[in-house]
């Protein structure tokens, strides 16, 4: 009993707090708390030493001042997206409204052929000269 004991004293100096072995059987390897069974290769690991305050403190004030950094970041870029968003729509609006005027001078500039086509001999002259200053306008606002 006294050897056991003295064993189990022993045993708990020579080790430190949380041992850890690694021990490959085969092609395995396993992790574990107890000693690796015998005829077995096995590998005390130690785990790193605690960080001192300082080291502590340093990396706390590093998480903050990255995480601040990530945050700027993520609103620098969510602020740039609505921006290219609000250039996008206003972009699709101008086209839109271009398209619309140049549907409403082509009917204008057809309106125009048909009512130069119909005119009296009187007013034959008048009517195309109106016809192809619209047809004028429908090409320099649309180009076609």
């Amino acid at each position: 009993m006294r050897h056991a004991l003295a064993l189990f004293a022993l045993s708990l100096v020579s080790l430190p707090s949380h041992a850890l072995y690694k021990c490959a059987a085969g092609a395995t390897t396993v992790y574990s708390d107890t000693p690796c069974p015998a005829g077995q290769p096995a590998q005390l690991l130690t785990p790193a030493p605690a960080p001192d305050a300082a080291q502590v403190r340093d990396a706390t004030r590093n998480a903050a001042r990255d995480k601040a950094e990530v945050n700027r970041l993520r609103s620098e870029r969510e602020r740039r997206i609505a921006q290219e968003e609000s250039a996008r729509a206003r972009a699709e609006a101008g086209r839109l409204a271009h398209q619309k005027k140049c549907k409403l001078l082509g009917m204008k500039k057809r309106w125009g052929d048909e009512d130069a086509a119909r005119a009296s001999v009187k007013q034959e002259a008048k009517a195309k000269r109106a016809a192809r200053r619209k047809a004028e306008q429908y090409e320099l606002e649309c180009g076609a």
